[in-house]
C-alpha cells in the first residue's frame, strides 16, 4: 500500500481500514509460510486503532511506530518480540494483549 494513496492525519499517521489491514495480513501470512508473493507486514506510522487482528499471525511483522490502540488481539500469534507501549494516541493506555 502506497503512502500516496491514503490521507495522513495531522500527526502523520496513516489510518488503515479493516479491509486494508486484512490484505496486508493475508500477504504477511504467506511471507511467514515462505510462500512466493508473500510480503512482511510493515505497519510503521500507520494507525490501526480499533481494528481486529484476532487469530492473525504477527510473528516477524514490523510494527515499529504503529498505533495499535483499542485493537482486538484475541488468539493472535504475536511472536516473542511484540511489546505494548503506551503510545501518543493511546491516552488511556488501553492496549490489551
Amino acid at each position: 500500500m502506497s503512502g500516496a494513496d491514503k490521507k495522513d492525519d495531522d500527526d502523520g499517521w496513516q489510518k488503515l481500514t479493516q479491509q486494508e489491514l486484512d490484505v496486508i495480513l493475508d500477504k504477511h501470512l504467506e511471507f511467514v509460510k515462505g510462500t512466493r508473493g508473500g510480503e512482511r507486514a510493515k505497519l510503521g506510522m500507520m494507525d490501526a486503532s480499533y481494528l481486529d487482528f484476532s487469530g492473525r499471525d504477527l510473528s516477524r511483522a514490523d510494527l515499529v511506530g504503529a498505533m495499535l490502540c483499542h485493537c482486538e488481539m484475541e488468539e493472535t500469534n504475536r511472536g516473542s518480540q511484540l511489546v505494548c507501549l503506551r503510545s501518543k494516541g493511546c491516552r488511556d493506555g488501553a492496549c490489551e494483549f
